[in-house]
């Protein structure tokens, strides 16, 4: 679905593919949402398939909270210069550390700005943009968070958000797109204003001085490993709109439709 830095060519072809499926399946109700309200896609056509998650270990964490985890390509949509804003007014607090996790190559100039951001704030020895991880590389760094932050601008679902729940790691995420689904039902997630690295601070820092406050959290986030979606259920699914899309007919009028729409 188009986003931040989509050029128009990109949008027109995604509208003409939209347009021209029989169904089209989304990852939540909020991008189902935006497909309608743009015209993109009729609502009877679509079918929404939250992600699942796999069985995984539970985080063990440490007592201090200290350590940070922000997973996802590093990008303009993910907001990691968010996270680095708030965290550069956090320097008198100690102990902490963040990793931030992701595709350095998915947009170089906002990786290169975001690095030098880190650089400015003098926090290259609590801040490393590690690279693409992994495997056990990515299992491993889920094992020893405190808490994974979630700063994106954009996001269909949250994915790393689901995976952080299924750990055990409470988690901290904008309030943007389909994130509020992926915490679902679960106390273990704190929502803030989008593209607000203040409020993001404060959130940071009641984590660290509190340690109720965090004991807490890390409670419920235990608590919704039971609750969380397998994979199962979601190929379910997938299979029925696959198949609701074999019987559904020609989809060449939603084709001609969508031609006019998209050239529009």
């Amino acid at each position: 679905m188009p986003g931040i830095g989509d050029d128009g060519e990109t949008a027109r072809r995604e509208c003409e593919a939209l347009g021209a499926a029989r169904r089209v399946i989304t990852t939540s109700e909020w991008t189902r949402s935006e497909l309608t309200a743009r015209a993109l896609a009729h609502p009877d056509r679509i079918v929404v398939a939250r992600p699942g998650t796999d069985a995984v270990a539970t985080a063990t964490g440490s007592l201090s909270g200290g350590s940070l985890l922000c997973v996802g390509a590093v990008a303009a949509h993910k907001g990691q210069d968010l996270l680095v804003a708030a965290l550069a007014g956090l320097s008198d607090v100690p102990g902490w550390t963040c990793s931030i996790i992701g595709s350095l190559q998915a947009d170089p100039d906002f990786a290169l700005r975001t690095a030098t951001a880190v650089g400015a704030a003098r926090l290259t020895d609590r801040v490393a943009l590690t690279g693409v991880l992994t495997g056990q590389r990515l299992e491993d760094a889920y094992a020893t968070a405190d808490l994974v932050v979630a700063p994106s601008r954009v996001e269909s679902y949250g994915m790393v958000v689901a995976e952080a729940l299924a750990h055990g790691i409470p988690v901290v995420a904008a309030r943007v797109g389909g994130i509020p689904e992926a915490i679902a039902d679960s106390r273990a997630g704190v929502l803030i204003p989008a593209n607000d690295p203040h409020a993001l601070q404060l959130v940071l820092r009641h984590w660290w001085e509190h340690s109720g406050r965090r004991a807490g959290l890390k409670a419920e986030a235990l608590r919704s490993r039971g609750a969380a979606r397998s994979w199962n259920e979601t190929a379910a699914i997938v299979t029925t709109a696959l198949r609701s899309a074999l019987g559904a007919g020609s989809a060449g009028r939603y084709a001609a439709e969508s031609e006019r729409q998209c050239a529009g």
